[in-house]
């Protein structure tokens, strides 16, 4: 008789995320013939996601269904969880940068804990404390660090002499109301230390479009949001090669 193998939780990193504005978007895209169109562009980004989390293997799992998209990436055995928290980053920065530049912005958060995540099956207490933290103190388009994974990062941060030489110290900052969440703009800095100018550009056009947009008038702080997160990254790029002022919102 073959042995049955059940499923079982494993530690891991849980991500849960929606869009801003989403179900407008859908509303808006039915009643201008462009529903398609939209469903592409999202389409796209997550197809790019999924196919990069490939070369890690069947365990990193994304999902998506509407405007929610969920990331799974396991915590090896005897692993203190950095490596993995690694990967984490790169995927959260690079798809929260890629779903800006095609007007989607992401609000989510990210959790340590038990999860089972396969093509059929969500589940785990990961999941509850992610979906709580992104419903209830996400509030503006950022991806916001469990107290968990905070507490685990501080003792990451002790392998380092100095912290400034950290690549947490980039990829995470913390807001005025002490929530520490992922710097996805930090992702148009490639591994040569050169910026994509380009790319914040377009993010700046992206925000400032969204903010005439009337059908955008409802949730408009946290687009006021957006313009100062933009604005403060612009501020620490002053010194990279080729920044203008003008990259900023005015």
């Amino acid at each position: 008789m073959s042995k049955v193998n059940y499923p079982t939780v494993q530690l891991a990193y849980y991500v849960f995320t929606d869009i801003l504005g989403f179900s407008k978007m859908v509303e808006n895209a039915k009643h201008t013939n462009t529903t398609n169109d939209l469903l592409r562009r999202l389409h796209a980004v997550i197809v790019k996601r999924r196919e990069a989390l490939e070369y890690f293997g069947e365990y990193c799992q994304i999902k998506a269904f509407s405007d929610n998209v969920v990331l799974g990436i396991p915590i090896g055995k005897y692993s203190d969880a950095e490596g993995e928290f690694g990967l984490a980053v790169i995927q959260i920065l690079e798809y929260q940068l890629e779903m800006a530049l095609e007007g989607f912005f992401v609000r989510g958060a990210i959790s340590i804990g038990d999860l089972f995540m396969d093509d059929k099956m969500i589940f785990g207490d990961s999941i509850v404390e992610a979906y709580n933290l992104e419903s209830k103190e996400a509030k503006y388009p950022r991806v916001i660090l469990s107290n968990g994974v905070v507490s685990l990062i501080s003792k990451h941060l002790k392998y380092y002499g100095d912290i400034g030489d950290s690549p947490q110290r980039n990829h995470i900052i913390k807001d005025d109301d002490n929530y520490s969440f992922f710097n996805y703009l930090n992702a148009i800095i490639d591994d040569d230390g050169f910026a994509n100018w380009t790319k914040l550009c377009k993010h700046r056009d992206v925000i400032i479009q969204k903010m005439k947009d009337p059908i955008n008038m409802t949730c408009i702080d946290k687009y006021r949001w957006l313009k100062k997160y933009h604005n403060e990254f612009c501020s620490k790029m002053q010194y990279y090669e080729g920044y203008d002022d003008k990259f900023k919102i005015n």
